[in-house]
């Protein structure tokens, strides 16, 4: 059961959970989060993606919510999902992703706007995560750039694709877990440099919870949407260009293949 709801089985929001307690009030709250992360000291786990950690490194997570469904309408007209606050009735932020570094709000109490400021992440001093491409419960894809942007200028800095994986979660039959499937994926960039068909690694590196991987962004757009362009434009490529694109996937794949690695998933959107 831990494994289906550790691989996302339950959804992205039941990654790691293992037990949910429901305190009568905040300060029973505190007192039990502190002597559960006490007595959790010193193992290893998943992190809860839609929740935050006690403290830095702290298995137990919390959030703040409601059983009942409120809603709540912001000034600019949007209706939000709402919980009743300390101060009344509030957006409910309990789906936002995007972790807040302990210190940054008040443990048991929601924080929008700490939450926004956080958002675009720095990680180690020189790549800066500007938009998110794709989440799941193994880690996140983001669209990123070098140190250039952290000096306040993004245009001198290169465009990047920054890959966070968890560790603990979507562990397969041979005992790997997804942050150990991205260092195979770094290893793999390393070894195909040459054959100029991959991105361009930029640097990989592991923490305690999750792995990184960072590579050079490959612009241009994927052969499933030329295609779909095309139909909907009624047309379809001509003959002799076929070819030249057949040829050119043939010679991508034969690079591949020299090195000593099979390619299992070629398709027009990949």
């Amino acid at each position: 059961h831990l494994m289906f709801i550790s691989g996302g089985g339950g959804g992205t929001s039941q990654v790691g959970k293992f037990l949910t307690a429901y305190p009568p009030d905040s300060e029973t709250a505190r007192e039990l989060a502190q002597a559960l992360d006490q007595a959790t000291d010193g193992l290893d786990g998943p992190r809860i993606p839609s929740d935050l950690p006690f403290s830095a490194d702290s298995l137990v997570h919390y959030r703040y919510g409601s059983f009942s469904q409120r809603r709540l309408q912001l000034p600019t007209g949007r209706i939000a999902l709402a919980r009743m606050g300390v101060d009344g009735l509030e957006v409910d932020d309990r789906d936002a992703l995007t972790p807040v570094p302990p210190g940054l709000e008040d443990p048991f109490v929601g924080n929008l706007e700490a939450r926004s400021q956080f958002d675009a992440q720095v990680l180690r001093e020189k790549y800066v995560r500007i938009q998110q491409l794709h989440r799941s419960p193994k880690g996140s894809t983001w669209l990123g750039f070098t140190d250039g942007a952290l000096d306040g200028d993004a245009l001198d800095g290169d465009l990047v694709v920054i890959k966070e994986a968890y560790a603990y979660v979507m562990e397969g039959s041979d005992g790997l877990d997804a942050a150990q499937r991205l260092r195979r994926e770094a290893e793999c960039l390393r070894h195909l440099h040459s054959t100029g068909v991959t991105p361009v690694l930029e640097e990989y590196w592991e923490e305690k919870r999750s792995s990184f991987l960072v590579y050079r962004l490959v612009e241009g757009p994927t052969f499933a949407s030329v295609l779909k362009a095309l139909a909907e434009d009624g047309l379809r490529p001509p003959c002799d260009l076929l070819r030249q694109w057949t040829q050119a996937l043939c010679d991508a794949v034969h690079k591949v293949h020299q090195i000593g690695y099979v390619i299992g998933d070629i398709k027009p959107a990949n």
